[in-house]
């Protein structure tokens, strides 16, 4: 989830605004009291630039197209 967020702010696509982190209680059935999970939540919105980024991305090619392949002449 951090791997994505941080993907998108660097490609400019996403700004950050929010980070929280807490601990979540759960129970589990195997055991008498309840576990604590550690929770991040991660809130990015729409950057400013995303309409033009995109729109950058979209012209150019994602991965160089392979070379068509040579007929072998026979002579």
């Amino acid at each position: 989830m951090v791997t994505v967020a941080e993907i998108l702010k660097n490609s400019r696509l996403a700004v950050e605004q929010k980070i929280t982190t807490g601990l979540d209680a759960f129970n589990d059935d195997g055991r008498e009291r309840a576990v604590q999970k550690p929770k991040m939540e991660i809130v990015l919105r729409k950057s400013e630039d995303f309409d033009q980024v995109m729109a950058q991305q979209t012209r150019q090619p994602t991965a160089p197209q392979p070379a068509a392949p040579v007929a072998a002449s026979a002579t």
